[in-house]
C-alpha cells in the first residue's frame, strides 16, 4: 500500500525518474513473489497439519491395539501359569468328591484314585510362578497326582512332622498336571 501510494504521488508530481520507477517495479514484483510464497507456505502448513492429525489418529489406534494385545498376552500368561491345589486327609478328599478307593479284594489292595469328573471350584487356584511352598503341617503327606520326584522336596519340621512341600522346579512339577492333590496323614 505504501509503494502504491508513493507511486501515485510520483505520477501526480509529473516527475519521472527512470531509476526510481525501476526500483518501485522491482519492489512490487518482490512483494508479489513474497505474497505468493507465503500463500504456498500456508497451504503446505495446512497440509502438514492434516498429515499430523492423520498420524496422531494412527498412533492412537496403534496404542489401543497394543493395549489390547498386551491385555490378551497377560491373560494368556495368567492362564498358562494357572494351577489348582487341594489338600486334606483321605476322608476329607473323599467326602469332597476328589478321591476314591478302587480295586483290591475285600478291602485288601485297594488303591486311592482321583475321581475323573471332580469339581474345579473345590481347588484353590494358584499361580505356578508365585507358589513355591505348599504348607502341610502333617505327620506325613502323599502327592496323589503325579509330579516328578526331583521337582519337589518334603521339608520336615522335625522327625514326626512334615512342615511343607517345597517346589524346587516348578516347570517340571506342573509338567504332567496342573492339578496337585495332597493327601495329609494326621
Amino acid at each position: 500500500q505504501k509503494i502504491a501510494s508513493l507511486n501515485a504521488q510520483l505520477k501526480k508530481a509529473g516527475v519521472t525518474m527512470k531509476a526510481l520507477v525501476d526500483k518501485v517495479a522491482t519492489l512490487e514484483a518482490s512483494v508479489k513473489q513474497y505474497e505468493s510464497d507465503i500463500n504456498e507456505m500456508k497451504v503446505a502448513l495446512a497440509n502438514k497439519d492434516i498429515e499430523i492429525n492423520q498420524l496422531n489418529t494412527k498412533v492412537t489406534g496403534l496404542d489401543q491395539t497394543i493395549a489390547q494385545q498386551t491385555e490378551t498376552i497377560n491373560d494368556q500368561i495368567a492362564e498358562m501359569n494357572k494351577a489348582f491345589l487341594i489338600s486334606g486327609t483321605f476322608k476329607d478328599l473323599r467326602d469332597r468328591g476328589i478321591l476314591s478307593k478302587e480295586g483290591g479284594f475285600l478291602g485288601i489292595g485297594r488303591k486311592e484314585a482321583l475321581i475323573e469328573d471332580f469339581n474345579d471350584s473345590l481347588f484353590a487356584q494358584i499361580d505356578i510362578t508365585q507358589t513355591k511352598i505348599i504348607p502341610v503341617n502333617a505327620k506325613n503327606v502323599k502327592l496323589v497326582t503325579e509330579h516328578p520326584s526331583g521337582s519337589y522336596e518334603l521339608i520336615r519340621q522335625d522327625e514326626k512332622t512334615v512342615e511343607s512341600i517345597e517346589i524346587k522346579d516348578p516347570e517340571q512339577f506342573w509338567k504332567i498336571s496342573k492339578y496337585a492333590v495332597v493327601e495329609l496323614v494326621k
